[in-house]
């Protein structure tokens, strides 16, 4: 998905693709050819694509009535961003319900009996220009209790209520750029498998904003280490060891992004999105959650699946650090 162009690609058949078998023309007897002449599509910083258009139906959720749509299928891709990701995005911690590739996959081994806890955990190590070296773990039934710290285990308690609770989605206090209240309390859909921080209009300007000294820095800098950028400062969730509340900052190297091109040839841009349809709500993805530990655990007491809190730790080795939000005590007269 391309934010800026506002176009879609359903799963590509590309070489990146092939391994996982996304998406196979010739084993689906319901598929035809629109137009084999192939087109390029621009993606901006994340390449280029050669594809071509075919037709299929598809089914949402596995139960929905069909939906015949016409989509592009990759033949050839020109860049180095997608070859590069960590997962496989369409496993990533996101919409709760079975429908997603998550959420089906953890409900068929908990029915199955395979699982010994109702938890699915994430972790991502992951730099620039590091993807000869990176690695990332989703695992299905537990944690690797090697890899974080048990002391800083953050929770985030899931909002049931929420018009957006088909996601994992918790109460968020504030974001804060130099100490100063930007958004106010929000409702944070938590995501693993989104690239950027996204949402409410009105918000992500007012974050920008903010990050930009009101356009006096770039949103799109030669490298964010040149410039004064400030932190951004989420404050959400409380610690499990003594239930204080917790914040995580965010330097410029982190809600910044690199997309690279071609090898050594790159563009940083502001990892901040507006998206249409998220009033008063805001997407937290991988520009979080890459940095820490993740534990994404689900109510079973119910036949319909869906989440029960996401809980976030420091990784062992990282330099990263939660930090408690001191409240001053109040004295009696």
């Amino acid at each position: 998905y391309s934010a800026r162009s506002n176009k879609t690609l359903p799963p590509l058949w590309t070489s990146f693709a092939l391994p996982f078998t996304q998406f196979d023309p010739n084993s689906s007897s319901s598929f035809n050819w629109v137009d084999e002449t192939p087109v390029d599509l621009d993606f901006g910083e994340w390449g280029s694509l050669t594809a071509k258009v075919g037709n299929d139906t598809f089914f949402k959720d596995f139960q929905h009535a069909g939906a015949n749509m016409d989509f592009y299928l990759g033949i050839e891709y020109r860049g180095l961003q997608w070859a590069e990701l960590i997962q496989d995005g369409f496993i990533a911690c996101g919409p709760t319900h079975e429908g997603s590739t998550s959420g089906l996959l953890f409900k068929t081994l908990w029915d199955a009996g395979r699982l010994s806890e109702p938890v699915i955990s994430f972790n991502c190590d992951y730099t620039v220009d590091g993807y000869l070296t990176d690695s990332g773990e989703v695992r299905f039934g537990g944690t690797d209790t090697t890899a974080y710290d048990p002391q800083t285990v953050v929770s985030f308690p899931q909002n049931q209520s929420s018009p957006f609770n088909a996601y994992w989605v918790s109460d968020c206090r504030d974001m804060k750029v130099n100490g100063v209240s930007i958004t106010g309390s929000y409702e944070a859909l938590l995501d693993t498998g989104a690239g950027t921080i996204k949402g409410d209009p009105a918000k992500i300007q007012a974050l920008v904003a903010a990050i930009t000294l009101d356009g006096a820095l770039p949103i799109s800098p030669d490298n964010p280490d040149n410039y004064n950028y400030p932190d951004l400062v989420i404050e959400m969730g409380t610690f499990d060891a003594d239930g204080s509340e917790a914040s995580f900052a965010l330097t410029p190297r982190e809600y910044f992004q690199y997309i690279e091109a071609e090898v050594g040839i790159g563009t940083w841009y502001l990892g901040l999105e507006e998206l249409d349809g998220f009033d008063g709500g805001i997407n937290i993805g991988a520009i979080f959650f890459n940095s820490y530990y993740s534990m994404w655990e689900y109510d079973t007491s119910t036949s319909n699946l869906q989440g029960n809190a996401v809980k976030v730790a420091q990784k062992i080795g990282s330099k990263k650090r939660i930090s408690r939000i001191l409240k001053s005590k109040k004295t009696s007269d």
